[in-house]
């Protein structure tokens, strides 16, 4: 009976591929008002609700105990910041043509029919996943099999213990962004050319902010340790940096003082991504870091945050932000080893501008190595075949690719369609992974796979249950349709 089922549900996919309806019928209730060129209108992602600023959440002390609650968010620093559902990219949406329409139909088909034929061949005939692991499965695959992780929680042994078993890669969920190593204490110059800051050629300034380095020192210890690499999220955000940093004198007296030009934030923004990356690379366990995000989420928040707020419609800063980071890995010999990614969500929704804009970063040099994949998804949105084709182009541009948040909500925030079950968020995640290996042995260069979140109960979404684990060494089925989807 499975398997006519299974039958059934392919003819009816393999249909809607080919006559190009790009998601089903309950997504179009999530459509913004505005108006598209696409021959088939797609609806904007119903996941993001919230920016990841939890801070650093309490692991559980162990094993056998299920999830404890986090620890309550002490960041004071600034107010969280919420996405909202973002509005379509018609410049990326609409078909360019009748032919680039078909051949785009035509692909999506293919991989719907792929994907879900080894689904159905797999449920038929894999067993549970047993004592098999995650970066056992997937670091032949990848190369890397990573997970989003406070410091507390690599402190906590069971919770190391977990996190070595599955994962080679760690990123920290709180810990590198700019509020979390920025102090407002500031320093002269000189006291910090001491401290080995680098005073760029041009800063003219008589102070800089002091940079906390204690909690990153840390954190690179033990993952070295601890045989673990780390991606380093991020250098420029929108979110989670100081409002002092982009006003005169680097102070702020509530919200009164003057913003700083382009020019001084351009000095800034280089003397902080140096010296970060400097002090990395000094330290006796900074090979552990192998990939940065140097820019977070530009494309899909453009207009807003208070680097827009200076530069406007002016992407420079992007492009510098990537330059200087290249500079001083260049510098200090690393740059053939360590990668530099732009990293965004709704990356299916904007795809030609981020080709767009990493080519435009890429002028002259090879500045930015690829793109970093947020997939903050939700079962069934967006579809696998689109995923597939948002991967395809950006293997077309040449870049590598890492995922690198991923989680999959289960009827998630902006969730408005027929309810989802358990099984269908299991059969979602096992059709994701397969998507991936097919690409990968496509050609596209994919060369990290990062989960956001340990087990549900530490997730920033965990309302709505996104996670393979449900606390430590306790897997849901999802993970078995992980595992499976290798097999």
């Amino acid at each position: 009976m499975k398997i006519k089922l299974i039958a059934l549900t392919l003819a009816c996919v393999l249909f809607v591929g080919i006559v190009g309806c790009s998601e089903p019928p309950e997504r179009f209730e999530l459509m913004t008002t505005e108006p598209t060129s696409t021959t088939a209108t797609v609806a904007t992602e119903a996941t993001e609700a919230v920016e990841e600023t939890t801070t650093e959440t309490v692991a559980t002390t162990t094993a056998k105990t299920t999830t404890a609650a986090p620890e309550p968010d002490t960041d004071d620093s600034e107010p969280d910041e919420i996405d909202e559902p973002d509005e379509i990219d018609t410049d990326d949406t609409a078909a360019t043509s009748s032919a680039a329409t078909t051949t785009a139909a035509t692909t999506a088909a293919t991989t719907v029919a792929t994907v879900a034929t080894t689904a159905a061949t797999t449920a038929a005939t894999t067993p549970p996943a047993g004592n098999a692991t995650l970066v056992g499965t997937y670091q032949p695959i990848f190369g890397y099999m990573g997970n989003a992780v406070s410091r507390s929680q690599l402190r906590d042994s069971a919770t190391l213990a977990f996190i070595k078993k599955h994962y080679n890669s760690i990123t920290a969920e709180n810990e590198m962004k700019p509020d979390a190593l920025l102090s407002s204490t500031r320093i002269t110059v000189e006291a910090a050319k001491g401290r080995g800051y680098v005073i760029p050629e041009g800063y003219n300034e008589a102070f800089v902010p002091t940079i906390n380095f204690s909690i990153l020192d840390d954190y690179m210890k033990i993952a070295h340790d601890n045989g673990l690499k780390i991606r380093f999220h991020t250098l420029v955000w929108h979110s989670q940096t100081p409002r002092w940093f982009f006003k005169v004198d680097y102070l702020d007296a509530s919200g009164t003082t003057n913003d700083v030009s382009k020019e001084v934030l351009d000095k800034r923004m280089e003397m902080y991504i140096k010296t970060i990356i400097k002090h990395v690379y000094d330290s006796p366990h900074g090979n552990t870091v192998y990939a940065w995000d140097v820019v977070n989420e530009y494309v899909t928040n453009r207009g807003t945050g208070r680097w827009e707020a200076i530069y406007g419609n002016d992407n420079s800063y992007v492009i510098n932000a990537f330059k200087y980071a290249h500079e001083q890995l260049t510098a200090m010999g690393k740059r053939s080893s360590v990668k530099l990614f732009y990293n965004d969500y709704n990356t299916y929704e904007h795809t030609t501008t981020i080709v767009n804009l990493i080519n435009e970063i890429n002028k002259g040099g090879k500045y930015c190595d690829g793109i970093g994949m947020h997939m903050h998804l939700d079962v069934g949105y967006p579809t696998i075949s689109r995923l597939g084709t948002t991967i395809d182009a950006f293997q077309r541009a040449g870049f590598e690719i890492q995922i690198t948040e991923l989680d999959v909500t289960l009827n998630g925030a902006y969730y408005s369609g027929a309810r989802k079950t358990v099984a269908d968020q299991e059969k979602f995640y096992g059709d994701l992974f397969r998507l991936l290996i097919q690409k990968k042995n496509g050609g596209a260069n994919i060369t990290s796979v990062t989960i956001w979140g340990l087990y549900d109960s530490v997730s920033w979404r965990r309302a709505y249950t996104p996670l393979i684990f449900t606390g430590i060494d306790q897997p849901k089925g999802s993970f078995d349709e992980v595992i499976n989807a290798a097999r």
